[in-house]
């Protein structure tokens, strides 16, 4: 990993050798102006009351665990089907503009989930929510990079955005305290109140100051989608991070799904939920403040190495361990998301040229939902009929075997670039 071995034409002579860097006063300005708003932005969007209870308030409402991973599997399959696509929003209008459409929605769909009593309500609001998360997803990302890029300081990438995590992280926290108080009083109030809390990140959003310059060229629509996709497949190195990164994020999502049966089966109370949340996005925020350390004196191989071992033997320990203490096992697995989020969203950027960048990012998440798709369900299935035990067993079987397979392919074709003739 340390260094990048890739079929074809190096992608990175686009990405790593940027246009100069800006020069207008305006823009520059506006470019370190919106460095500070994308933290406030990081710290509205996951101001989520409802972060704790979901899962509680779906039980509440009659649904089985099995129902409840069935329901999340269809908008992570709505996800996918949006992803690319609305990366490529970004790509072809605009971070701020996609971003904003999805900071509009995303309420939206929140008051539906506060009202379904059935399927297809919750169908309904999963639909809005996977337009909304589809469109802020990647884009937000590519926003943050572009603006350091112009600033010619796309070196602090991962330390930027490792402090947004980790405030994203703080302010989700802070709001599961509250949203656990909330719902031990009635599990609906959070979720009206998080449509409300929201809509400071749609306000922040219109703040900014769109990366791209007017006289650099958008490529069309279905142009950029067709050309990501095919640089994704001709380059090993995207390649081995996306199908690396997706099965990492989607193993990091079911342990969300998991943490509140988690809890509830241990005899903690609702009310405490939100305090335990907090505890679990702090580890996260560690997780991201130490994540450049620890891959600056690691190396990136050796962190793309470490990190899932780490999370696998943490899930390995939720399933041997019966008691409430093992819910420190949980702060090992959010430690290694917040760990390791900063570092694959660094080198996918790297390698990724800025007309690409929102686009590869959906590729990314597109992935990740396809492979959450049909483990999901089979987790929750397995948790309902045989216990959670097994479920964290299973989910730690199902991160670290395909990890292993990913980097070994990886470095195999490394090593066929290392001998190849010069």
């Amino acid at each position: 990993m340390d260094r990048s071995h890739a079929e074809g034409d190096d992608p990175r002579e686009s990405a790593v050798a940027p246009p100069a860097q800006e020069s207008d006063p305006a823009r520059l300005a506006g470019l370190r102006r919106n460095i500070t708003l994308y933290y406030l932005y990081a710290f509205f969007a996951m101001f989520q009351l409802w972060a704790p209870i979901w899962v509680l308030f779906m039980l509440d409402r009659g649904f089985s665990l099995t129902q409840v991973a069935v329901l999340d599997m269809t908008s992570f399959v709505m996800i996918a089907l949006a992803e690319v696509p609305t990366g490529a929003v970004a790509d072809r209008w605009g971070r701020k503009v996609s971003m904003g459409l999805g900071a509009g929605l995303l309420p939206v769909s929140v008051v539906i989930f506060g009202l379904s009593h059935s399927f297809v309500m919750v169908f309904v609001a999963w639909i809005f929510y996977s337009l909304a998360y589809t469109l802020t997803s990647g884009a937000d990302v590519a926003f943050l990079y572009d603006s350091l890029k112009g600033l010619g300081q796309e070196a602090e990438f991962q330390k930027t955005v490792g402090k947004a995590l980790g405030l994203g992280q703080i302010s989700l926290a802070a709001s599961a305290i509250l949203g656990g108080l909330l719902g031990g009083i009635d599990l609906v109030i959070p979720v009206f109140a998080t449509a409300v809390t929201l809509l400071p990140a749609l306000g922040v959003i219109l703040l900014f100051t769109e990366p791209y310059s007017e006289h650099e060229s958008r490529p069309p629509y279905l142009t950029n989608v067709r050309a990501t996709i095919s640089l994704a497949g001709r380059h090993s190195q995207i390649r081995y991070l996306i199908l690396y990164a997706a099965v990492f994020f989607a193993a990091m999502w079911i342990v969300q799904v998991f943490f509140q049966p988690f809890l509830k089966v241990r005899g903690f109370p609702v009310e405490t939920f939100g305090v335990m949340y907090m505890v679990f996005t702090f580890a996260t925020v560690a997780g991201a403040v130490a994540g450049p350390r620890l891959s600056a004196a690691l190396g990136e191989r050796t962190s793309f190495l470490v990190i899932p071992i780490v999370a696998t033997a943490a899930l390995a320990m939720l399933g041997l361990v019966q008691y409430a203490v093992a819910f420190v096992f949980l702060l090992f697995v959010n430690f290694t998301y917040g760990a390791g989020r900063p570092l694959l969203d660094e080198v996918i950027n790297r390698y990724t040229p800025t007309e690409k960048r929102a686009t590869m990012l959906s590729l990314r998440s597109l992935v990740s939902s396809v492979v959450l798709a049909p483990l999901e369900p089979g987790m929750g299935y397995t948790a309902d009929r045989r216990g959670l035990r097994s479920g964290f067993f299973s989910l730690a079987a199902a991160l670290i075997l395909p990890i292993a397979i990913v980097l070994a392919l990886w470095r195999r074709t490394q090593r066929r670039a290392d001998a190849a003739p010069v």
